[in-house]
């Protein structure tokens, strides 16, 4: 069984729309096609792919809801499931684990926090961290770099530049644009 779905097989890349799908990528005449055609095909593979259970969407929106301040050991437990199977079925459907997922809400709410003027330390209080060397251990190993270094690197950065890219670190995704 693969990771792409409970139930699917890599061959299933090999089928259309996805065999295809760098030819029509490098066939597209610009980055704005290119982004339209992606956006389309993957749009179309979630309306047709398997429904996520019950289970797995109770659980990403209890994480939603509590700001990724919600042990996973609790989420397994109202399931029904043990905190291994959670975990699989999550990260099948979700793309990370509980845990991984809380993290990124967390994270994104101490850099709402710090946008609106908070000092690190107050931000990383008020989004459930207990102490400021578990927050920097948690940053960095999010984002590749310290708080301060993030900050300088985006301080410094012209609003051109992608300044949320850390090489080898999913961050483009977590982070606002600065002002």
């Amino acid at each position: 069984m693969s990771a792409l779905t409970d139930g699917g097989h890599v061959h299933e890349l090999r089928s259309s729309p996805w065999a295809d799908l760098p030819a029509r990528l490098a066939r597209a005449p610009d980055w704005g096609r290119r982004f339209a055609l992606l956006y389309h095909v993957l749009r179309r593979a979630l309306e047709t792919g398997p429904a996520v259970s019950p289970e797995v969407a109770w659980a990403w929106h209890r994480i939603q809801g509590t700001c990724g301040r919600i042990r996973v050991e609790e989420l397994a437990a109202r399931t029904g499931w043990s905190r291994r199977h959670l975990e699989r079925r999550f990260r099948c459907r979700i793309g990370l684990t509980p845990k991984g997922a809380a993290q990124v809400m967390r994270l994104q709410a101490v850099l709402r926090g710090k946008e609106a003027g908070a000092t690190w330390a107050d931000a990383a209080a008020q989004a459930g961290y207990h102490d400021q060397p578990h927050f920097d251990r948690v940053f960095k190993a999010m984002t590749g770099r310290t708080p301060g270094a993030f900050s300088a690197h985006r301080s410094c950065a012209s609003v051109r530049d992608a300044q949320d890219f850390v090489p080898e670190h999913v961050t483009s995704a977590m982070f606002g644009r600065p002002d």
